[in-house]
């Protein structure tokens, strides 16, 4: 079935499925179906419909593979029949031997006839494969097509809503005017002159090492959050098709930068702080919360609060400070006292020091790229 067929197919059943619906409904409830698109259009450009039907399966959607892997096939059908009824040579698989040297093969008649079951079972399944990617081959590729086409269109960019799953289109400049207006604001944004990626990394690598040798951390987490071959992080925006005008949130992917691995490190071990009883980890967790609740629904309104680009309105500072009250207590005279050497503190404010400077390392040093420019958060 191709793919217009198939969507022509399930828009049929779809609206049988609604007209049934109705029938049962009481008049008073009887309402005419609503149909929202998965495509949301804010360019100018105007898609085709071999456009729309390329998109509408969403930005995650994966196609059937076009090609058959033999030698992958192969080797684990291999590996397989090994693991079953262990090797029948004389030689291991890391075995060196000569180009010209005989392999003898120790087979039992038991052996060769599960061999040949197998052969046969593979031979058929490969046919079976192979016809079903020719066939799904012929559907893809317009698509395919189709992607590259919308691909190769600079003027528009193409990215996913910040709710939902949706496929938003935005005209590229009108995307690029609204994320440098976000981050022209110089209270949470700098702008930097040159790339500083390779000066921060080697800095982070000195002090891993350092804090490797004094044992703050394990050899273990130190190889972790060791950098390599880092770069800066990228801005993107994610379009609010729910409000007005539909303005962007800007995300900073931290993926493979310099401090990525070092704050996976610190969440890791500072993640027995975040119990707490208010905390709600996810939405399921807070339905089941609710229907444990016994209360009358006159008596009791539920309000949520938005909050303007929170994330960049935490005071990191405050943050910090409690982390370290929480891990290592209140302040100690050591941290004051201009006289004594930092090798003079007793354990517990080197362990501290050395905390707040993993903390303001993955916090306040991180920089990105977005649109050629380097910047840092403020």
């Amino acid at each position: 079935m191709s793919i217009e067929k198939e969507i022509i197919w399930k828009e049929t059943h779809l609206k049988k499925l609604n007209a049934l619906r109705e029938l049962n409904l009481p008049l008073s409830n009887k309402r005419s179906p609503i149909y929202i698109s998965s495509i949301k259009n804010y360019s100018k450009r105007v898609l085709t419909i071999k456009e729309l039907l390329a998109l509408r399966y969403g930005l995650d959607y994966v196609l059937p593979i076009v090609t058959f892997d033999d030698e992958t096939f192969i080797a684990n059908i291999e590996t397989l029949f090994v693991n079953l009824i262990g090797h029948c040579s004389d030689k291991k698989d890391y075995d060196e031997c000569d180009i010209d040297e005989a392999i003898i093969y120790n087979r039992t008649p038991e052996q060769l006839f599960v061999a040949n079951r197998l052969r046969k079972h593979c031979d058929t399944f490969k046919q079976h494969a192979k016809k079903s990617i020719r066939r799904f081959k012929k559907q893809t590729d317009p698509i395919i097509k189709t992607l590259i086409n919308l691909s190769k269109d600079d003027s528009i960019y193409i990215t996913r809503a910040d709710k939902g799953r949706a496929v938003v289109i935005l005209d590229k400049l009108d995307y690029i005017n609204k994320m440098e207006k976000i981050l022209s604001d110089t209270r949470t944004f700098i702008r930097l002159d040159s790339d500083p990626t390779i000066q921060k990394e080697e800095r982070l690598q000195r002090k891993l090492l350092k804090l490797k040798d004094s044992g703050f951390i394990t050899e273990n987490e130190y190889y972790f959050a060791r950098p390599v071959g880092s770069q800066p992080g990228k801005a993107y925006g994610l379009p609010k098709i729910h409000k007005d005008c539909a303005p962007l949130r800007p995300i900073i992917s931290a993926c493979n930068t310099f401090s990525y691995k070092l704050s996976k490190l610190l969440a890791k071990k500072l993640k027995h702080l975040r119990t707490n009883p208010s905390i709600v980890t996810d939405t399921f967790k807070f339905v089941d919360e609710l229907k444990n609740l016994e209360f009358t629904n006159e008596k009791i309104k539920m309000v949520s609060f938005d909050v303007i680009s929170l994330f960049t309105k935490v005071p990191l500072a405050r943050t910090t400070q409690l982390i370290l009250e929480k891990m290592y207590g209140p302040e100690h005279t050591c941290l004051y006292d201009k006289g004594m050497k930092q090798d003079e503190w007793c354990t517990n404010c080197k362990h501290r020091s050395e905390l707040k400077w993993l903390l303001d390392t993955a916090t306040k040093e991180s920089h990105f790229l977005f649109n050629k420019k380097n910047l840092s958060s403020n």
